[in-house]
Formats: structure tokens, C-alpha cells, sequence
């Protein structure tokens, strides 16, 4: 029994591989607008034919699935993502403060945006800004409350593609409609560690997902309600993988991801790269991959990307985890850590047969990451994570419907209640925590006013590379509200 049944795809690119490879592009080629109006118009006109190439054999008359089940995963899309807070139509987690204001920012600004300078180089916005360059281009034409709107209604577009290709992973709509409820409440079991830890049940709507200090696998419902962002690059990244793994569609839209995702979110990027690696037909599809029409112009805007977001990157605090606990500390708590979010889960998936090599390769992954520090939360963990725990997720549906290993199926479910009892937490919080609107502030003020001033180096550097500046725009500065936004518990 392999991880996912595979239903025979052509080798061309089908309709939602297209929105997908269009939904990732797009802001790629927005962002070609920050470049000097010849660099940017090459750009422009690099991804475009790019893009033309990769999806041109693509073949778009097969939906795929039912328009029952479309219906479906647009209602689930719409109203999973406005509880999220995405839109400000509930109460939105305390990060949306600083995203509130990264896309107030690129609104109300000529890009790019800069924040002072420090001496002879500008300090400006450096982050993986794709998730809200489509937004910020509706809030720049209609401002900035339209633009808010607009981001609701792109993060529910990805998440209806996303839930759309997930679904064609398996062969009935018995299967889809379980896969759907796995992707909205898969957890790891957060609760347990959270009592075990605090040796109290949580109170509604707490944050539990901490409970081992040092690292943290996030549930799809934190995900989506706290990093978009990260989350919807990975997903739709490693659909697209599982989707084409070992034919050469996954050859066709690998360079076109190498070049996109790192700009929505590079720890999603490192987090998808075993995944393509492994999943690529090299021997097959080698000069596919290698072809310098088809390959060539997404590296070189890979490589513009890269430089863009590497911009002042040894500022980042980074480590082995070892450094930051005793060896007998880190392996204990390392334990309990793999053992709770997803340890278990794995096991039961092993006892039953559900094992192959996207299943090794998330297990590897997970094991793996939690070694190393990078970010002040710790974001490698969290964010690279998540292409590999959507795998395991995917594993879960097939054993769930099994009608053999009665006793291993009654205790996959069991786990997964536990893991969706923690994921709860977060539309709970939603549900019972006051609705806070967008305020308009900057970047700088929200920093000021809830960070103690200094500005995050995960979201801004210096612009110091002489190659990046003859090509930039030259930067504006932000200009402040002086608004006073909510005070916020996190």
C-alpha cells in the first residue's frame, strides 16, 4: 500500500497545475516593478516567456473534479480563511499587526520601500513579500481597506487550489471529502505536550503549540490563521510534487518553483527541496529539466530573487540546538518533541503499510530539522516543516477508509481526534477573542509601539550589494500615520 493512489495524469500539465504554476508566478512578475524600467521590463519579459514555456504543452479542459466537490472546497476555502482573521472579519492573531503593516507599507509607498538608511545604503523592506504583492497592487488602485479585501480573497484562492489538487491525489469523492477534513484539522498531539509540560488542561483559544520551547510543528489550522505566507507556497508546492512524482511534469515546473517560492517564502523552498529532488525522474528527465529554454530564464530570476532576499541575511540569529540547551536537556525534550507531533502518527502509518519514499523522505525531514536554529522563533523549524507534515497528513486519509487492521485504524483515528483537539484551538480563539480592525500603521510604528522599536532583521536589511542597487528603483521612503493600533496579547 503506497502513500497516495496516484491516478494515471497525463505527462502534460493539467488546469490546476496551471493555476497553480499562475497563482505562483504572478507576484514574481509584480515584483519585476522594483527594478529599474529596463531591468524590469527584461524581467518582466523573462518570466512571461518562462512561463509561456513551462505550461504551453499544458492541457486545461480536464476539471478533475466534481463541481460538487468545487462547491465545496469554496465554501470550506471562504469560511476557513475568514475565521483565519484574513480580512479582519473576526479577530486576527497578533502577527497580523506586522503583516497589517508590510502590506500598508507596499501600498502607500513607491516600491521599494525603505525605512532610513545607515549610511550610505538604504534600509529597506527585505522579506518574502510575494504573498502580498497581488493585494498591494488592488490597495495602491483602491486603497488600503480594498487591499485587505483583496488579500482575503488571494490567500482563499490558494487555498481552493491547494485543497482542489490535494483532492485529485485519490480515486473517489469518499476519499476527497476525508482528505479535506484531514488538511483543515491535521495536528500533531500538542495537547498532551502542553499538559505533560504544564500539568493543566489549556484554557479555550490558548496557544499550545509552544509547549517544547525549543522548536514547533505547527497545525494546518496555525498555518493558515498565522502564516499564510509560508503556508500556501509549501502546500501548493509539494501537491504539485506528489502530483507528477517521477514523471516529467514534476521536470517541467521544478525551475519555475526554484525561482517562485523562495520570494513567497524561502524556508518554504528549503523545506519543498528534498521533496523535488528525490521526486525528479533524473535519468528521464534530465534535459527537460537542464533545457535553457525552458530552464534558464527561472534561474536567472532565481538568482535575482536570492540576492534580494539574502540582503544582510548573517544578521538572522542562527545555531546548532545543542548550543542552546545541555546535551542530556536537548535529546530528552527532542524525544518527546518527535514522539508527540508526529512519532506516533508514523508508526501506526508504518503498522498498516503505508509507507514509501515521499513518506521516508517527511520522516527524514522531520527528524532532521529540529537540529539547527535559524530565526528569533526559531522559524526554520516551523516554516520548512511544513511540505513534509503535509505529506504525513496526506498518508492518514487512505488508512482512515481501511477496512483491515481494525485495531490500527481505531488508533490512527484516536490520534488524529487528539491532533484536531489542538488544532481547535485556533478557530476557538477566533470565535471567542474580540474583532480588531486594520489600522494603518507602518511597519516602524507597530514595531515602536509593540517590539520596542527596533526594526525585525527577517523583515528589513541594508541594501548593500552593488549589483542589486544599479538594478533597484531607487528606494522611498516610508512615510508614518501616527495611528495607534490595539494592544494585543499573543
Amino acid at each position: 500500500m503506497g502513500l497516495i493512489i496516484q491516478k494515471k495524469h497525463d505527462t502534460n500539465l493539467s488546469l490546476v497545475d496551471g493555476l497553480i504554476c499562475f497563482y505562483l508566478a504572478l507576484p514574481l512578475l509584480i515584483f519585476c516593478s522594483w527594478f529599474k524600467l529596463p531591468f524590469a521590463i527584461a524581467f518582466a519579459a523573462m518570466v512571461l516567456f518562462s512561463f509561456y514555456k513551462t505550461l504551453h504543452a499544458a492541457t486545461f479542459c480536464n476539471f478533475e473534479i466534481t463541481p460538487k466537490l468545487a462547491v465545496v472546497i469554496l465554501l470550506v476555502a471562504g469560511a476557513w480563511t475568514a475565521l483565519a482573521g484574513i480580512g479582519h472579519f473576526v479577530f486576527a492573531n497578533f502577527d497580523w499587526v506586522v503583516r497589517d503593516a508590510v502590506l500598508r507599507d507596499l501600498i502607500e509607498t513607491a516600491w521599494p520601500p525603505k525605512y532610513g538608511g545607515d549610511g550610505a545604503f538604504a534600509l529597506i523592506l527585505r522579506a518574502p513579500v510575494a504573498y502580498y504583492l497581488p493585494a498591494a497592487v488592488v490597495g495602491t488602485l483602491l486603497g488600503l481597506g480594498l487591499g485587505d479585501i483583496a488579500l482575503y480573497l488571494w490567500t482563499v484562492a490558494g487555498f481552493v487550489l491547494f485543497l482542489w489538487a490535494a483532492t485529485t491525489l485519490f480515486p473517489s469523492n469518499r476519499h476527497r471529502m476525508i482528505a479535506i477534513c484531514v488538511l483543515i484539522w491535521f495536528g500533531g498531539l500538542d495537547l498532551l505536550g502542553f499538559i505533560q509540560v504544564n500539568g493543566v488542561l489549556p484554557a479555550l483559544g490558548m496557544n499550545i503549540e509552544g509547549w517544547a520551547k525549543f522548536a514547533q510543528y505547527s497545525s494546518n489550522s496555525t498555518l493558515l490563521f498565522w502564516v499564510p505566507n509560508h503556508a500556501l507556497p509549501s502546500w501548493l508546492g509539494i501537491v504539485l510534487v506528489l502530483r507528477h512524482w517521477r514523471k516529467s511534469g514534476l521536470a517541467q515546473v521544478a525551475p519555475l518553483l526554484a525561482a517562485t517560492i523562495p520570494l513567497w517564502s524561502p524556508l518554504a523552498a528549503i523545506g519543498l527541496a528534498p521533496f523535488v529532488i528525490t521526486g525528479l525522474s533524473w535519468r528521464q528527465d534530465y534535459r527537460r529539466l537542464f533545457s535553457i529554454q525552458t530552464s534558464l530564464p527561472w534561474l536567472g530570476l532565481a538568482m535575482i530573487v536570492a540576492r534580494y532576499i539574502t540582503l544582510d541575511a548573517q544578521t538572522i540569529p542562527s545555531g546548532w540546538a545543542l548550543s542552546t540547551l545541555g546535551v542530556s536537556e536537548f535529546f530528552k525534550t527532542y524525544t518527546r518533541f518527535v514522539i508527540l507531533e508526529f512519532g506516533l502518527l508514523v508508526l501506526i502509518l508504518r503498522r498498516m503499510g503505508v509507507y514509501d519514499l515521499q513518506l521516508w523522505v517527511a520522516v527524514l525531514v522531520l527528524l532532521a530539522l529540529p537540529l539547527y536554529r535559524f530565526g528569533v522563533a526559531n522559524d526554520l523549524v516551523m516554516r520548512s516543516s511544513i511540505p513534509a507534515l503535509a505529506v504525513v497528513a496526506l498518508a492518514t486519509v487512505r488508512p482512515l477508509m481501511s477496512v483491515r487492521d481494525h485495531f490500527w485504524r481505531q488508533s490512527l483515528l484516536v490520534l488524529m481526534i487528539l491532533g484536531a483537539l489542538g488544532s481547535a484551538e485556533q478557530p476557538l480563539r477566533a470565535i471567542l477573542r474580540p474583532r480588531w480592525a486594520l489600522t494603518g500603521q507602518t511597519l516602524q510604528e507597530v514595531m515602536s509601539q509593540h517590539f520596542g522599536g527596533a526594526l525585525p532583521p527577517h523583515y528589513v536589511a541594508k541594501l548593500n550589494q552593488p549589483g542589486l542597487m544599479k538594478l533597484m528603483r531607487e528606494p522611498s521612503l516610508v512615510q508614518p500615520t501616527t495611528l495607534t493600533s490595539p494592544v494585543l496579547a499573543p
